[in-house]
């Protein structure tokens, strides 16, 4: 029996380092001359408007059988950091994505893969702004735009990041991603 109870133990120790690693990250942006606000991140975001004067983002992190050395790893590296920028991040467009994916497929086979021209419309017309930095524009963009998968030993990880961002209330939707501040009326303070 006692050899039985020793096995099982055995065979449980490797999996005892790989549990749910979670964290949550804050982060503050002055914007003090800011006119428009756009958000270029590689997470799902939530945005809430608050009395404050200034951008807050608060990113929850969990990644599921990935250890605490690995987590903090990606943590330090700035993985899951947002940064505040006057353009918005080069990343690769989901459309030169399927692009290049198209190759794998030839004419007879199926793909489940959609039409690219119905996925990216919105993200086109995002993509059309302008390149250089605007004055009172700025972007909330992901310092890691092109996430890669964390892979173990046993395999990859599940990775799950929600962000909320927090902005001052004078700021107004005016685009998917995009908000514009709203200045109060000098007649109302009469």
């Amino acid at each position: 029996m006692k050899i039985y109870i020793n096995f099982l133990l055995l065979l449980l120790i490797p999996t005892l380092g790989l549990a749910q690693q979670q964290k949550t990250l804050h982060q503050t942006f002055e914007i003090e001359e800011v006119e428009r606000l756009n958000f270029d991140l590689y997470d799902e975001i939530e945005v809430e408007k608050w009395e404050g004067n200034t951008v807050l983002t608060e990113t929850k992190i969990e990644v599921h059988d990935a250890t605490k050395g690995i987590f903090n790893h990606f943590v330090k590296e700035g993985r899951y950091e947002i940064l505040l920028a006057d353009t918005p991040s080069a990343k690769v467009s989901k459309t030169e994505q399927y692009a290049l994916n198209e190759d794998y497929f030839n004419e007879d086979a199926t793909s489940t893969t959609p039409d690219p021209q119905e996925i990216v419309e919105e993200e086109m017309e995002e993509a059309a702004a302008p390149a250089g930095p605007q004055e009172g524009v700025v972007y909330l963009t992901s310092k890691d735009s092109d996430r890669k998968p964390i892979r173990t030993r046993t395999g990859e990880c599940l990775e799950i990041v929600k962000v909320r961002i927090f902005i001052p209330q004078e700021f107004n939707q005016s685009g998917q991603n995009s908000y514009f501040r709203t200045l109060p009326d000098e007649d109302d303070e009469d």
